[in-house]
């Protein structure tokens, strides 16, 4: 989350990040194999590794 946060406002500047609200997203159907949620990263860090984060996302 430390090193996210440190790249983040460069990150925005760059137009690599934006702002939506599911459930409607400014994305065209099927655009994305994957999303990731930075939320349910970031909330349940202390709970959750970073190996099941990633497992979840090789699955």
């Amino acid at each position: 989350m430390e090193k996210f946060l440190q790249y983040f406002p460069n990150g925005v500047e760059q137009k690599r990040y934006l702002t939506a609200e599911l459930p409607k997203l400014p994305f065209e159907d099927n655009k994305f194999d994957l999303a990731l949620c930075s939320h349910f990263l970031f909330l349940y860090s202390d709970q959750f590794s970073e190996e099941f984060h990633l497992e979840s996302i090789l699955e």
